[in-house]
């Protein structure tokens, strides 16, 4: 008897056989439960962090005085990890230096700064992080926006990166908010905090 022919007789004496069947059809339908089940699990992972998407958005009043402001229009709460701030695309660390570059005659006594590198923003909060009170001044700091760009870099709690931009020129940051702390917005109280 050859190979082939050995080969062959085994198949026919085990493939007859009826728990043999049985147990090639319940480990075919195990094999495919279980790609079932992984598939099953990742989508059911992907609904829950859309369930906690936050959506950062930026935005700028200048009615009666200067405001701007951080929206989270997600459906859940955001950590922001890193600020970058420039003006004319030069990186700038804190509000005094960014006022010198902006204008000069805007003292810190003229405006209030908020803080919110770390701070939580919850889903549907907003927080006002720099408000010129002075309407006169709030004016003229208003048509200087264009020269700001503000780049917030924030995550889910999934630890899931995201980034919200505004104005001509927002920084770069990588998309795991990994930036070097010295290139960072600072937040220097002026002795006016909310």
């Amino acid at each position: 008897m050859t190979d082939s022919q050995k080969r062959k007789s085994i198949w026919r004496k085990w493939l007859p056989e009826p728990q043999m069947m049985v147990a090639l059809a319940a480990g075919l339908i195990s094999l495919c439960a279980l790609f079932v089940s992984i598939y099953e699990t990742s989508l059911m992972r992907e609904q829950q962090k859309a369930n906690v998407w936050p959506h950062l958005e930026i935005s700028h009043d200048n009615v009666e005085n200067l405001l701007l402001n951080l929206h989270n229009r997600g459906v859940g709460p955001a950590r922001i990890e890193a600020v970058l701030i420039t003006v004319d695309k030069k990186p700038v660390h804190n509000w005094q230096e960014a006022m010198k570059l902006l204008a000069p005659d805007i003292n810190p006594t003229d405006w209030v700064d908020s803080w919110f590198n770390g701070r939580v923003i919850p889903q549907g909060g907003s927080v006002t992080f720099f408000n010129v009170k002075d309407e006169q001044k709030g004016v003229a700091l208003a048509r200087q926006l264009p020269r700001i760009g503000i780049t917030i870099c924030y995550s889910s709690i999934y630890d899931d990166f995201f980034t919200a931009e505004y104005g001509g020129s927002p920084a770069a940051i990588p998309s795991d908010c990994s930036c070097d702390p010295k290139d960072q917005f600072q937040f220097i109280p002026n002795g006016r905090t909310w």
